[in-house]
């Protein structure tokens, strides 16, 4: 070896999309009570009276009638069919009683003034039929427009879960805020048991799951419950969970007021959200199957690569101190000094190889173990270099090791033992892949707020496209028989300066060969090793 040296929860929206009763709602006002609906009508025709005697002054009779009218149409639009009828049939009586003659009798003595009454009344009851009927169809397409909401609500949230966890609190915050009601989900289970998937509550919990229930509804794929024809006096409903591959669950319902879930248009939006829940578990089921197989289809992979490397790698070297051992019994009393020496020096040397095949493997399974505690000190980069050349000056024999290092480049702040091994993996990687008389260069220098450092090498180099996978463990790109090694050198220099908060990749020379380069983030060094540096 010869060296020459020169000077970087659920969203609340569902909440205020409450379709709680929305079904009652397209039939009456609320909670309000009948009778109030008719007084109303009985109020807006007193209200019209006093305005038609006070309008009497100036206007004829049959002109009257129109403020009637007015009351029917405003009672219509503003309260309910009821309260309009009650107000065209009133209206015309007291427009008979006060304005037609003779005043104060229900006696018409004027064919026009009937006709005027029975025009009123006529027009009175249609208007409050089709006010009636455009208030109904008001409250379909609200109803419509909140249950489309509700429904995307959960839908997106569902989207965007990230578990089956976060599919059943979605899930049951939908159903609280929808149907004033408890949720709860079963899944199949191992040997057809069933397991309840995220917190559903105590309140839900208790009473809410009868087993039996629901593995009727699990072999039958039916619905049950009370509102059904299928345990009716069940206090919950037990909807299937239907997949695009079958079922996959149920959905459990109770809620302490069971006549908002016996509505026709709750029930259909229960079955919707039922459908939904259904796609989101089985899509987080075929995600987690697929994620379990892709990492056991890796760890297969890297099982196979390791026993490969290993056995070849092992192999080798026991061959060799087989071979020699045996020599050396066989023939201790025949063969020179000299001969006997060589096989020492090759059962050493193969001894020393199967060493640092075992090291690399413990030292990768240490640095994935958990976080590297790492022991940082300041120190020189061309000590630490230096060192690294004097372990190595035969391994890397007739090469040719160039250093470029600027006197004034600060100390770097790292793990001495664990910096090393980088070092010498990379220089090992280099001349592993290089002839006897190639040249490796090892430069560093300062980018900005960091430390560069590169190893370069006139070998081969890295093909285009294998720039990443020849950090990853067990990886080759030689095979066997042409570079021996476990490919896990380059994996562990990243693990290293990974765990330095550095960063570590490779190049291509446009002349030949391949770059090693790597970052160290620059820190300020204490003020001795800057004074010893400059003496």
């Amino acid at each position: 070896m010869t060296i020459t040296a020169k000077s970087r929860a659920p969203s609340p929206e569902a909440g205020g999309l409450c379709v709680h009763g929305l079904g009652a709602d397209l039939r009456s006002d609320g909670m309000r009570p009948p009778w109030t609906n008719y007084l109303a009508g009985v109020l807006i025709t007193l209200s019209c009276t006093a305005a038609a005697g006070v309008m009497s002054i100036w206007f004829a009779p049959t002109n009257l009638a129109m403020v009637y009218l007015l009351g029917v149409v405003f009672a219509a639009a503003r309260i309910d069919r009821r309260a309009s009828v009650v107000a065209a049939v009133l209206g015309t009586l007291a427009f008979d009683f006060f304005f037609i003659p003779p005043i104060y009798s229900f006696a018409i003595s004027d064919t026009e003034y009937l006709l005027t009454a029975a025009v009123l009344l006529t027009v009175g009851l249609v208007i409050s039929s089709l006010a009636a009927g455009l208030r109904l169809q008001a409250r379909v397409a609200i109803h419509r427009e909140r249950r489309t909401a509700a429904l995307y609500a959960m839908t997106r949230e569902l989207a965007a879960a990230a578990s089956l966890d976060d599919i059943a609190a979605c899930a049951y915050a939908h159903i609280a805020h929808v149907f004033d009601a408890h949720g709860l989900i079963l899944l199949n289970g191992p040997e057809g048991s069933t397991r309840v998937l995220g917190n559903a509550g105590d309140a839900a919990r208790e009473g809410s799951a009868d087993a039996s229930i629901a593995n009727w509804v699990f072999t039958r794929n039916k619905v049950a419950g009370f509102g059904t024809d299928t345990f009716p006096t069940a206090d919950a409903i037990y909807l299937p969970l239907n997949g695009t591959r079958g079922i996959v669950g149920v959905l459990i319902v109770r809620g302490d007021n069971r006549a908002p879930l016996l509505i026709a248009e709750q029930w259909h939006l229960l079955e919707t959200f039922a459908s939904q829940i259904a796609v989101a578990v089985e899509r987080e089921q075929l995600r987690r199957q697929a994620h379990d197989s892709a990492i056991a289809a890796q760890d297969e992979r890297l099982r196979s690569s390791l026993l490969s490397s290993i056995s070849h790698d092992l192999r080798s070297p026991l061959t060799v101190m087989a071979g020699s051992a045996s020599s050396l019994l066989q023939g201790k009393s025949q063969l020179p000094e000299g001969p006997q020496r060589q096989l020492v020096e090759a059962i050493n040397d193969e001894a020393q190889r199967m060493t640092h095949v075992v090291n690399n493997i413990l030292d990768m399974t240490r640095l994935e173990s958990g976080p590297v505690q790492l022991d940082r000190q300041w120190y020189p980069l061309e000590e630490i270099l230096g060192a690294v050349l004097e372990r190595l000056k035969d391994y890397l024999g007739q090469r040719v090791v160039t250093i470029d290092i600027p006197r004034d480049l600060p100390p770097v702040r790292v793990d001495g033992v664990l910096f090393e091994k980088v070092l010498i993996n990379l220089l090992e990687n280099a001349a592993k892949y290089t002839p006897a008389d190639a040249h490796i260069d090892v430069s560093a220098s300062l980018h900005g707020a960091q430390i560069q450092i590169k190893v370069m090498d006139d070998g081969p180099g890295i093909p285009k496209g294998f720039e990443l996978q020849v950090f990853e463990k067990f990886y080759r790109i030689q095979a066997e028989n042409a570079a021996a090694g476990t490919g896990l050198g380059l994996a562990i220099c990243s693990a290293i300066i990974d765990a330095h908060r550095g960063h570590i990749w490779t190049e291509s020379r446009p002349e030949g060969g391949a770059i090693f380069l790597l970052t160290l983030p620059l820190t300020e060094a204490p003020q001795d090793h800057l004074e010893r540096r400059v003496a």
